[in-house]
């Protein structure tokens, strides 16, 4: 059934997705997807040189980081991320970290970083090692990537984590020399710790002394 309040002159479904639709709703009653969809696409900002980005096809997160091909040695690491989740990007945001390196004030090189360290998504998937967060969840995640566990993060200072970065302490999302992660501005991002690092803003999720049922 058309919307009893047409917009710009039109009626829209209800399950309309147009800008003038999905803006005039507040996120949490939007149009979400709850899964991936098969054989998922992904895009994302990627830093070309100084002054110049570009919306590029990248590959699909998956629950594990390989940034071994990395141009830049301090980034080279790979590992598992069962403890991680993959969101679709519902927004994001451009911080002052990244103008740094878009008008070529770092050692970046171009053509392989996707940037982006300030994510809200929603929950596709999750690690084995996930509690507390679960598909569909709608969360904010922190620039920095912590582990939440090193003595670092269990003092507070998260910004320097122990676990996340080989070269030295302390990582990012889509910054370079900061461990090699894949940065948020993209349609897909995997966030590694997801229990730690998605911090869920609606939902029926429990608190962690409220374990999810079965």
């Amino acid at each position: 059934f058309a919307s009893a309040a047409p917009r710009g002159g039109m009626a829209h479904l209800p399950s309309c997705g147009c800008h003038a639709c999905s803006t005039g709703r507040p996120i949490s009653a939007r149009e979400l997807a709850v899964a991936a969809t098969p054989d998922p696409t992904n895009r994302g900002v990627v830093y070309m040189g100084p002054g110049e980005v570009e919306v590029r096809p990248i590959a699909f997160p998956k629950l594990e980081l390989d940034s071994t091909s990395s141009p830049v040695p301090s980034e080279r690491q790979k590992r598992k991320c069962e403890h991680g989740a993959i969101l679709k990007v519902v927004t994001t945001n451009i911080c002052g970290s990244d103008q740094h390196m878009v008008r070529g004030r770092t050692s970046l090189p171009g053509g392989y970083m996707v940037l982006g360290h300030e994510i809200t998504g929603e929950v596709v998937e999750i690690g084995r090692d996930v509690e507390y967060i679960r598909n569909g969840d709608l969360c904010s995640v922190p620039f920095n990537i912590a582990c939440g566990r090193c003595p670092a993060c269990k003092r507070g200072d998260t910004g320097v984590c122990l676990n996340v970065n080989p070269a030295r302490a302390g990582a990012a999302y889509g910054y370079v020399d900061m461990g090699g992660w894949v940065g948020g501005q993209a349609e897909y991002v995997m966030v590694p710790y997801g229990a730690w690092s998605c911090n869920s803003l609606h939902t029926a999720t429990p608190s962690p002394t409220t374990p999810h049922p079965p």
